[in-house]
């Protein structure tokens, strides 16, 4: 399908048993997608290999306990979104492979500050679902190269999960580090929580909104 400009529209697949070479390609649009994102840099402590490693953990939970989607324009990859289904949660913080590379400031940020910043975002925003995490769809990553940004290509990413979601009458909650973002998510049938700031000592700091769609069905 062609724009009015006359462009392609991208198309969207589920990524389902790639090749080595295909997750380097996601892993790369990621890294470009989130340049300079001060919610990325915290999390990564500024390190680029780690900030990979972040992403590759991440698509490989995604891929094993939900669905992963790209976004292709041409040969292009220019949108990711990575999901964990109901009844997981994101457990990156307990690989080996993460925190492994985990050194000084930044082990004790995730352990003493990072970590139960985030659980008590969801107490807060779910004080009568202390579950609610898990129990729905999480978006764990969602990402829009530069250049296709406000061309449709985030919400397309999100609309198959959300059929599947208002399918089975489930809800979907996602964690969302730019206030522009939060617009976009309401826009789609998102609705704010709650929200924490996080300090940091690789970046100004940053805050997390927690937010929620519920199916059509609830």
């Amino acid at each position: 399908m062609a724009s009015e400009s006359g462009e392609r529209s991208p198309t969207i697949r589920q990524v389902v048993d790639p090749t080595e070479d295909e997750i380097e390609r996601i892993i790369d649009a990621l890294t470009r997608a989130f340049q300079d994102n001060a919610g990325i840099q915290s999390m990564s402590g500024g390190d680029k290999v780690l900030e990979k490693v972040i992403y590759r953990l991440t698509l490989q939970q995604a891929l094993a306990r939900g669905q992963c989607f790209v976004a292709r324009n041409g040969d292009t990859i220019c949108g990711v979104a990575a999901w964990l289904a109901p009844g997981y949660d994101w457990t990156i913080q307990e690989d080996r492979t993460f925190t492994s590379r985990l050194k000084g400031d930044l082990e004790v940020w995730y352990t003493d500050h990072y970590g139960p910043k985030y659980e008590d975002l969801y107490r807060s925003g779910f004080p009568q679902d202390p579950n609610m995490r898990q129990n729905s769809w999480s978006l764990k990553l969602l990402a829009v190269s530069p250049p296709c940004r406000r061309r449709g290509v985030g919400k397309a990413l999100l609309d198959v999960i959300s059929k599947k979601a208002d399918a089975h009458q489930e809800s979907i909650v996602v964690d969302v580090m730019d206030p522009y973002l939060v617009n976009f998510f309401q826009a789609c049938g998102y609705k704010y929580c709650a929200v924490k700031n996080v300090s940091s000592t690789c970046s100004p700091g940053f805050p997390i909104w927690c937010m929620v769609r519920k199916s059509e069905g609830r």
